[in-house]
């Protein structure tokens, strides 16, 4: 009998071994064991805006049994965490490599997670934390430019000025615009629709840019609406070292009887200025086209009357070319005052006169 006890004894201990290794496993205190090695912290500095940075943590796997990384997981999609080992024996280590590039738009310090769970585990085992200062030396005031007043068929305008805070000079090879009008089609749906349309009216000046340290620009974007709705975008400015983005956004009326007033500073040897001042013709022009009974006048405040003249005329028959009538526009100069120009710059602002609603 005793014999007998011994051996069902022995044969359930030996039915029961493989899940008493299997217990010894769950029960493990993997949140002890499993350890980083230094910290689960890090800072990568001073970093530009284009920048990709990466740091590698190191896991060791002081625990008696495997143990498995179920997944590394981003707080933001601007962090990739790469695992090198999911499965790591006891004795081995695991490496976590953390890249991050900075999000559009960033500046200053900026603070990320990457969150460490592992296998049957509901709650992060560690949660990593890095961060970095992302500087740049492109100052832009303002960052985001609202179209005002914007109404079909007449161009809207508008400025940002941007400076070089840097010690060298930057270069943008190329300034992006990239826009979409989202058509409001609620009368030709017969209820609430949106459609998008990329807008390719869109002119960003100037083109290409270089600031040397300490200097200042100004660039302006102008667009003609197609569409009642909104429009939305940005201008995109790109060098070696920086890029930054200066949002546009805008809401159009089918009809604004807001006249666009300008006032423009226009440079005789600059042909960047008087590309500005074309587009506020242009504006003033497609304006007066649309809301046939108004009336404009252009104050030339100006340094000598030669040069004055000339431009005169040249106004005169611009829109007389358009087809609008003298009786509707008037061209005025108040010689050299004190806020206006050289013999070769002019101030020049354009104003309406007459509003009928």
């Amino acid at each position: 009998m005793k014999l007998k006890a011994f051996s069902v004894i022995a044969i359930c201990l030996g039915f029961l071994r493989p899940y008493i290794g299997q217990a010894q496993f769950f029960n493990e205190d993997q949140s002890t064991c499993f350890t980083i090695v230094g910290e689960a912290k890090y800072d990568f500095g001073s970093i530009n805006p284009i920048d990709q940075v990466e740091h590698t943590f190191v896991f060791r796997n002081n625990c008696t049994n495997v143990v498995e990384i179920k997944q590394a997981r981003a707080s933001c999609g601007c962090t990739a965490a790469i695992v090198s080992e999911k499965i790591v024996q006891p004795g081995s280590e695991a490496k976590i490599r953390v890249a991050f590039t900075p999000p559009r738009g960033s500046m200053g310090h900026v603070s990320k997670t990457v969150s460490v769970f592992l296998q049957d585990e509901t709650k992060p085992h560690t949660v990593l934390q890095f961060s970095a200062n992302v500087i740049s030396d492109l100052d832009i005031n303002p960052k985001y430019l609202q179209l005002t007043s914007a109404e079909i068929g007449v161009p809207v305008i508008a400025k940002t000025t941007v400076v070089n805070k840097g010690t060298e000079a930057i270069d943008f090879a190329e300034l992006q615009l990239s826009l979409t009008s989202y058509a409001d089609t609620s009368k030709e749906a017969g209820g609430m629709s949106t459609a998008m349309y990329p807008l390719k009216s869109g002119k960003v000046i100037p083109s290409k840019l270089r600031l040397a340290p300490g200097e200042s620009h100004d660039v302006y974007v102008s667009v003609i609406p197609e569409f009642k709705g909104q429009i939305n975008g940005h201008i995109y400015f790109k060098s070696e070292k920086t890029e930054n983005y200066v949002q546009v956004f805008g809401v159009v009326q089918s009809e604004v009887r807001i006249f666009p007033e300008a006032v423009i500073r226009v440079k005789k040897s600059n042909s960047e200025s008087n590309m500005v001042f074309m587009l506020e013709l242009d504006r003033t022009l497609a304006w007066l086209t649309k809301h046939t009974k108004e009336k404009v006048e252009i104050v030339m405040q100006h340094g000598t009357e030669t040069v004055s003249t000339k431009m005169m005329k040249d106004i005169t028959a611009k829109f007389t070319r358009a087809g609008i009538a003298k009786s509707r526009f008037s061209i005025l100069t108040e010689g050299n005052l004190e806020n206006g120009g050289t013999s070769d710059s002019y101030t020049i602002s354009i104003r309406t006169t007459k509003t009928e609603r």
